[in-house]
């Protein structure tokens, strides 16, 4: 096991290294509830006019997501675990799909309370040192994760879903 950690991150590597010799790019979006489908749905919308992206959806409530998707787009959690992307979007960190053959993962914050207090994020299971990159919807709350240590100046912005396609 300890031989298997060990050249894991250079099989990433390799891994990510083949993916760029591909002129497509792939991307996957997690719809986790039709709210994250109004959050996405503007970036997933720009990336897909790219003749060169192809963007895949997936959710851990395929019911309620694939009907909101384009027909042949949506892939199930057990189809992804194992497949290659070049970026994984969601609104959501600890609800992320598993993926191992992921280049980056960006999470925009969705920025709507629920049952854990999102302006206080000390102690919350937020996952976020998985994400190349973690955009905030509003300066202050992207200062109190800073000033909490939940993200890092070089992985978070202040970005808003609408101004991607922009």
């Amino acid at each position: 096991m300890a031989l298997l950690r060990s050249v894991t991150p250079a099989l990433h590597k390799l891994d990510h290294a083949i993916g760029r010799l591909r002129r497509r790019r792939d991307v996957l979006v997690e719809l986790r509830t039709p709210v994250y489908h109004a959050v996405l749905s503007p970036i997933a919308d720009a990336l897909g006019r790219d003749p060169q992206v192809q963007v895949w959806y997936t959710s851990e409530y395929p019911e309620r997501i694939a009907p909101l998707v384009p027909p042949g787009r949506f892939l199930t959690h057990a189809e992804v675990e194992w497949r290659r992307f070049d970026v994984y979007l969601n609104a959501d960190p600890w609800a992320a799909a598993r993926l191992r053959r992921c280049a980056h993962r960006v999470n925009f914050f969705h920025g709507v309370a629920g049952k854990y207090d999102l302006d206080s994020p000390a102690g919350l299971p937020m996952g976020y040192d998985e994400y190349s990159r973690v955009a905030f919807i509003n300066r202050d709350r992207m200062q109190r994760y800073l000033a909490a240590g939940v993200v890092t100046p070089d992985r978070c912005s202040l970005d808003t879903p609408s101004s991607i396609g922009s």
